[in-house]
This record gives structure tokens, sequence and C-alpha cells, in this order.
């Protein structure tokens, strides 16, 4: 994570596991695991605006969606 005036940059790893009916289909109880970025904008303490960008191509992969 690093920061600079009001905009903080942090990449991130996402882990988890396809447990509810989302994403279009049907829980398949597998597990995921992809990276990603997230720029956000802090005024007064709060999150004014965020741009994200994380890698779901490599989780549906896991999924088997594609």
């Amino acid at each position: 994570m690093i920061a600079e005036g009001d905009l903080v940059a942090s990449r991130c790893s996402v882990r988890g596991k396809h447990l509810g009916h989302s994403l279009g289909f049907a829980a398949t109880d597998a597990p995921v695991e992809f990276t990603g970025m997230a720029i956000t904008r802090i005024r007064d303490g709060k999150i004014v605006e965020a741009w994200n960008n994380f890698d779901f191509m490599k989780m549906y992969k896991q999924l088997g969606a594609i």
C-alpha cells in the first residue's frame, strides 16, 4: 500500500470459496484465488472515489465458467 495526498493504492490477494448461487451459475464449492489493485481517493476519512482492477478471468477459469 502506498499513499500520496488523498490517493491510496493497494495490491490485494483474494482467497475464498464459491458457496452461493452467484455469477450467473450455481455454487461450485470450488476454492478461488486471484489478485488485483485498488486505488481510492479519501476525503474526511471516507472513500469518495475508487478504481478497482481484479483478475476475474482467473477466477472464472478456476470455477470452470470458461
